[in-house]
């Protein structure tokens, strides 16, 4: 019970400051998920971003995208790393002078643990 409600705080948590949580239960009794963060949509040439994972958790893994029609081929991923031992953080740019088009970067941090 206790185990559960500390989840349950830490999913409200993430989800009052803009993030996605999706994830399952794992068979060793913690929980695998994944928390991701998407900058604006716009037209910003560079974008920045970062994500972590929830107290009680630790990151095993990440990785980053890149959102907007035709953006896959003006728009590189500079920087996708690990952040500490709780997060993910990434970087794009524009690679074409004068794109104009509205584009979005996303990070993902996938998660693992709960309460212990």
């Amino acid at each position: 019970m206790r185990r559960s409600l500390l989840l349950l705080v830490a999913v409200v948590a993430v989800l009052t400051m803009g993030l996605t949580i999706v994830g399952t239960a794992s068979a060793g009794g913690g929980f695998t998920f994944e928390v991701r963060k998407t900058t604006n949509f716009n037209s910003v040439d560079r974008k920045d971003i970062s994500v972590r994972c929830p107290e009680f958790s630790e990151r095993t893994g990440g990785g980053a995208y890149v959102n907007g029609r035709g953006s896959r081929r003006h728009v590189a991923i500079h920087k996708s790393r690990a952040v500490d031992n709780e997060g993910w953080r990434a970087a794009a740019h524009e690679t074409t002078d004068n794109y104009g088009r509205k584009w979005s970067l996303t990070v993902q941090v996938v998660c693992v643990g709960g309460p212990r």
